[in-house]
């Protein structure tokens, strides 16, 4: 799962660093792979951590959306970590669109390398993956790699993870599309109004949906050929490795999900082999349950704080 060559419009960033008071949180910046600079944020508790949180985040959005529950989980002694994956956020390389997936895998790999080599006091503890829609099925591969590399990460969690393609993308016609499209126009982005983000909310909270439509920074553009081509791809790859992962897992999904298919999640915790795995779904629930109003949010945090409890206590 090597990275590819990569063949991004590669643009100046703001390299200033600043820091958030009440958070002692950080960002910098690290190069991945494909010689790209890739945005990273780091939150850290006060006093010792129990553990470290990786999270990987989903299409259109970027690291700092997860600065609530970060302090949250801050809260609970937690270490937590997210990057902008390349195309996302503040990292560079074209506006959501990737090579490889595999550089998206690549990318937590050199992160969490640079943290441990910058806080060698938390390679002893627990690791944990957090991955959120697109962000689970970059966990998923994540994981893989890991088990491979004898890199330890103690227990994934998941939230309604894209593991099942949209029906209307597995039609026979609009896969021979992308066959043909891919090497021809790679970049160019079907128009947002058919992707599923333009149709339904991402949570019941209107403020936050309403930050989400008018935030600069998340993308809001259209699907890239390639892009769709390579997450297709790699959940139909998915489907016939879902042997291969054994990792301890929390996997949650909204019941009122209506960008990433349940029956992804449900199939994953039927099919996998893990020994420690655990599935809730959170009744009424949309996309984004750490974004989600109470009781939804409630039950959500509640649910994983336990957890987090049980995989890192010594």
């Amino acid at each position: 799962m090597g990275a590819s060559t990569s063949h991004h419009t590669v643009k100046e960033l703001d390299h200033e660093k600043r820091q958030v008071p009440y958070l002692e949180g950080k960002d910098d910046y690290i190069k991945s792979s494909d010689n790209l600079w890739i945005y990273t944020k780091s939150w850290m508790p006060q006093g010792k951590p129990k553990a470290n949180i990786f999270i990987l985040h989903g299409f259109a959005e970027y690291s700092e959306k997860y600065e609530p529950v970060a302090r949250v989980l801050n809260g609970e002694g937690y270490a937590v970590f997210c990057h902008d994956h390349q195309g996302f956020g503040r990292s560079e390389g074209d506006r959501a669109y990737v090579e490889n997936f595999a550089d998206y895998v690549e990318e937590f790999f050199a992160f969490h390398a640079v943290v441990m080599d910058k806080h060698p006091e938390l390679a002893s503890l627990p690791t944990i993956i957090w991955g959120h829609s697109m962000g689970g099925l970059i966990a998923f591969y994540t994981v893989l790699k890991a088990q491979k590399d004898n890199v330890k990460i103690s227990g994934v969690i998941l939230t309604c993870p894209s593991f099942k393609p949209e029906p209307k993308t597995t039609r026979p016609i609009n896969i021979f599309l992308l066959s043909i499209l891919r090497p021809i126009v790679p970049k160019f982005a079907v128009p947002w109004e058919k992707g599923p983000l333009s149709r339904h909310p991402l949570t019941h909270d209107t403020k936050i949906q309403q930050e989400f439509e008018a935030d600069p920074i998340c993308y809001h553009g259209g699907l890239r050929i390639r892009w769709g081509s390579e997450m297709f791809h790699k959940i139909q790859q998915m489907d016939k490795r879902i042997d291969e992962f054994v990792h301890p897992f929390l996997l949650f999904h909204g019941t009122e999900d209506k960008i990433a298919d349940i029956e992804g999640s449900r199939s994953f915790y039927q099919r996998s082999r893990a020994e420690d795995k655990t599935y809730k779904e959170i009744e009424g629930a949309y996309h984004e349950l750490h974004n989600e109003l109470p009781p939804m949010k409630d039950v959500f945090l509640k649910e994983m704080k336990d957890w987090l409890r049980r995989q890192t206590s010594a």
